[in-house]
């Protein structure tokens, strides 16, 4: 189960319960539109990371950053530890 597991459970158990009393559309409904809410939400959020670093981060620091990050790769840290 994914999503806000409180309401998913209240809706799991409210159908348990209550099977002729409920419905049915209504609660997949309900439980479909928490999935796209949090996708929707993941995607805004990458977003903002993005524009905020490339906007934002970059220019405070200096497009230099970027040659401190090649120098960093180089050192090729992994294969040193791995090894």
């Amino acid at each position: 189960m994914r999503g806000n597991r409180r309401f998913s459970n209240y809706l799991h158990d409210l159908i348990a319960a209550e099977p002729h009393l409920i419905n049915n559309v209504a609660v997949a409904f309900c439980l479909a539109a928490q999935w796209v809410i949090g996708a929707s939400l993941l995607v805004v959020a990458q977003l903002v990371l993005v524009v905020g670093i490339i906007g934002y981060v970059m220019p405070f620091f200096g497009w230099e950053i970027l040659d401190v990050a090649r120098w960093a790769a180089g050192l090729n840290l992994p294969a040193l530890l791995l090894t």
